[in-house]
């Protein structure tokens, strides 16, 4: 391995890690927890359970993509999105993620 091939194979790992941080901070952002033990965490849980937004209290949920347990879903009133694990009715993890943009 030449010098040059260590310097581009430091480089390309340092880019890497540089976008690797932009994305979390970019994700971190969007994405806001929800702890267990936050005053209004239940009430949360059971609306979405019931299929009814916490937010707007309208009935009816868009379930998005799933990536493993967890799911997305939006509310289809106010586009408010959520991250569930599992899905509804047993819902015990909350996120609250990003509003929908209808373009």
């Amino acid at each position: 391995m030449t010098r040059y091939d260590v310097f581009v194979w430091l480089s390309l790992v340092g880019f890497v890690t540089l976008c690797a941080a932009a994305i979390g901070v970019i994700f971190s952002v969007l994405i806001n927890d929800i702890p267990q033990d936050h005053p209004d965490y239940m009430r949360i849980v059971i609306a979405l359970n019931e299929g009814q937004c916490p937010d707007c209290d309208a009935r009816g949920l868009d379930f998005k993509p799933r990536a493993g347990l967890s799911r997305n879903n939006f509310c289809k009133a106010c586009d408010q999105g959520f991250n569930v694990e599992p899905d509804p009715p047993r819902v015990l993890f909350v996120q609250r993620i990003g509003r929908r943009s209808r373009a």
